[in-house]
């Protein structure tokens, strides 16, 4: 957690807002993040970009690297910038991600990312999301 300061980009300070724990890494387009929640000790990760797009993620399993590239995903009519899924990496792990697209600079902007990251932390806390066994390609 760092302290608060307008050169922040909103994802820090969201994060800052809801005392997250975090190690930041400036990227070309925006920032990595890899983020503890103190309260529960769960780790995941955030990617920032500029234009607004959040993209959250926690690897939750392994698989076969024989289904590497497999991917279920669920996207809304209603928001068509949004999506949550489960995908497995070209190295086999297997993982939770929420993407979502801000607009960074409305005055809301901070408080939108802030309930985005806490409902993601509150799914990956949630004890049945924990006990969630993953059996693709056994």
């Amino acid at each position: 957690m760092m302290a608060q300061t307008d050169s922040m980009n909103p994802a820090a300070k969201a994060l800052d807002r809801l005392a997250i724990n975090f190690r930041e890494y400036p990227c070309k387009t925006g920032a990595l993040y890899f983020c503890t929640d103190p309260a529960t000790g769960l780790t995941f990760d955030i990617k920032y970009e500029e234009d607004g797009t959040i993209h959250l993620w926690r690897f939750i399993g392994e698989s076969t690297v024989l289904v590497s590239g497999m991917r279920c995903e669920y996207r809304s009519p209603k928001k068509p910038n949004s999506a949550v899924g489960i995908e497995v990496t070209n190295d086999g792990e297997i993982n939770f991600y929420a993407r979502q697209m801000l607009d960074a600079k409305n005055p809301e902007g901070i408080m939108q990312i802030s309930r985005f990251i806490r409902r993601y932390v509150n799914l990956i806390g949630n004890s049945s999301f924990q006990t969630f066994s993953v059996s693709i390609g056994s």
